[in-house]
Formats: structure tokens, sequence, C-alpha cells
């Protein structure tokens, strides 16, 4: 992972998209979130979030030369949980 976007797990977000200069990774946002006022991401480490407009997460993924996908993702079932 850090070889093709410079980030490790739990440290992703559509800022390490700009690294990934092959275009290997798909971009996919659910639609849901274009509702939201905000959406928080990480700035390349999840010490901090920034808060951006989803209309500006499109503007800085056009910047980069990156589209996404947006896509209806389903809400899961509540899984079961084991009871002591």
């Amino acid at each position: 992972m850090y070889d093709l976007i410079r980030s490790t797990p739990g440290n992703v977000s559509i800022f390490n998209m700009m690294y990934d200069e092959k275009k290997e990774i798909e971009i996919i946002i659910d639609e849901d979130l274009l509702n939201a006022d905000y959406i928080a991401f990480h700035p390349l480490y999840n010490g901090m979030s920034i808060f951006i407009k989803p209309k500006e997460c499109f503007s800085f993924l056009k910047t980069i030369n990156r589209e996404a996908h947006v896509i209806n993702i389903p809400l899961k079932e509540k899984e079961k949980v084991l009871r002591k």
C-alpha cells in the first residue's frame, strides 16, 4: 500500500490518490455522502481530519486528474453480536 499511495492502513483518504500516478485504484464514493454538508477526510495521516463540502472533494479529484464513481452502497444489516 505504501508503494502505491504512500500510506498505511487506517490513513487512506482521497488525498492519497495524488500518489497513484498509474491510476491503479478505483475511487468509489457512496452517493449518500453527497447529501452531507461536509465530509471528513484524514489529511494523509489519521491524527486529524479535514472537513470539506462534497463538491470540493470532486474539485480536488479534478485537480489531480482523477474521477470517482458514485454509487448507492446499501446499508449493511446489523451483524449478530455474540452475547455472554
